[in-house]
């Protein structure tokens, strides 16, 4: 009997051992529905596409089965890689912004309010001396010389 002949839910009792065996063959535990359900619709694609005149559909099935897992598998495996490494990272920037606030914190105290505000404004809210004279309602020329005078005072304590 022609593959085409049959019912796909006929087919995929009758090959249901197929893509049992090769979720085992390939050591699928993590995830396992989900790879099964990719093994299914493989095996639905694999029916829909098979042509009887190129060779025997178990042969063609096997492959497509197979090759579909295999490709899921290396795109999870790919996947938990790159999370595993924007973790990694978060966690770093964490702790090297911690540092810098330390860092930053211990400075502020030789500094004046005025340029207090303005090294928190700039290194915490990224903010431009436009936006930050908006804010303090005091003119940008302002703003700038409180940076000016912070960043002279931050030399010189760096330097020493």
């Amino acid at each position: 009997m022609q593959v085409q002949e049959q019912s796909f839910e006929e087919v995929l009792e009758q090959f249901m051992p197929l893509i049992k065996g090769q979720l085992k063959a390939l050591n699928i535990y993590k995830d396992h529905d989900n790879f099964y359900q990719i093994a299914m619709i493989a095996l639905w694609d694999a029916y829909r596409n098979f042509d009887d005149e190129k060779g025997r559909f178990s042969t063609y099935a096997f492959r497509y089965v197979r090759g579909r897992l295999l490709t899921a598998l290396q795109e999870s495996r790919n996947y938990d890689e790159r999370n595993q490494l924007q973790d990694t990272f978060v966690e770093d920037s964490v702790e090297e912004e911690f540092c810098v606030d330390e860092t930053i914190e211990g400075y502020l105290r030789h500094l004046t309010d005025n340029q207090q505000k303005w090294l928190r404004y700039y290194v915490y809210g990224q903010l431009t001396p436009s936006e930050i004279a908006a804010k303090e309602n005091v003119s940008v020329e302002a703003v700038k010389s409180w940076r000016r005078q912070a960043i002279k005072k931050l030399r010189r304590l760096l330097t020493d």
